[in-house]
């Protein structure tokens, strides 16, 4: 039965599982509303006509009831395109989870942010098409930051104005704690000045990051979408932006997910 109050729109799968005998319970992302809950009734009997849009890492087209106690039911669904590619990948697989926890852990739910949602799509894109996955996550991470407000200037010391691109080769912290980029002379000096111990210090050993990092970062940030897969990254300098971003990460977002742990089992 139609009923006005049905919502159709564009949405991503990000969480598919199983519910009760006949039902999944997915984990949606949208434009119109960011995060939500809906139940698709009868997704796993044979032949459901919601079947396919009721799987992880899916683009579909859906109709959702309206909300009671914080759930929907999904009354239509048309899967547009799979993000996964035939026979399925299971490091693909497992990025496409890595992101779908960061995107779950750091937006609301129901709270709209058009900004998450083409970042989401795009970067869901490149991992089903992308030679270099790992050079997608560090995009996502990086983009992602910033759409929070949670990267700071990349381009030099937010206390003394050294720039990575100067012919200085000091080296820089991504400081968790400050939510700054600070090169090692002035975290040295912060940590000196205010007398903590090292347990409580800004580097407490976290690693630094070249000049070259930072500008390869610099560069992930700005580049349109469809330039980002011409960018060559090396496997040390893939590593050395990682172990950088991980503890900032799990810092701002309290994120400690499965699905980084996988990865790293994989890779």
């Amino acid at each position: 039965m139609v009923d006005v109050r049905d919502r159709t729109y564009e949405a991503i799968v990000l969480r598919a599982r199983d519910w009760r005998e006949q039902d999944r319970l997915l984990t949606l992302v949208s434009l119109e509303k960011g995060p939500e809950t809906a139940i698709a009734r009868g997704a796993k009997k044979p032949g459901s006509k919601l079947a396919a849009c009721a799987q992880p890492f899916c683009r579909a087209t859906v109709t959702l009831s309206p909300a009671k106690g914080g759930v929907s039911f999904l009354k239509e669904g048309r899967q547009e395109e799979s993000y996964l590619p035939p026979g399925g990948d299971v490091e693909r697989f497992a990025y496409l989870s890595y992101f779908s926890e960061l995107l779950l852990a750091g937006w609301p739910e129901n709270r709209p942010e058009p900004g998450l949602f083409a970042l989401a799509r795009a970067a869901f894109l490149m991992i089903k098409l992308d030679d270099q996955l790992s050079r997608t996550a560090r995009f996502f991470e990086l983009r992602f930051l910033d759409q929070l407000g949670l990267l700071p200037d990349l381009s030099c010391c937010a206390a003394c104005g050294q720039s990575p691109a100067s012919a200085d080769p000091r080296r820089f912290l991504l400081s968790p704690q400050k939510g700054q980029l600070l090169c090692a002379a002035c975290a040295e000096v912060a940590d000196a000045t205010s007398g903590v111990s090292s347990g409580n210090s800004l580097r407490n050993g976290l690693p630094l990051l070249s000049p070259g990092a930072l500008r390869y970062m610099t560069t992930l940030r700005e580049a349109p979408f469809s330039k980002v897969s011409r960018l060559r990254l090396s496997p040390a300098l893939d590593r050395e932006i990682e172990q950088a971003l991980d503890p900032y990460l799990s810092y701002h977002l309290d994120y400690a997910g499965k699905a980084k742990a996988v990865l790293k089992e994989l890779l």
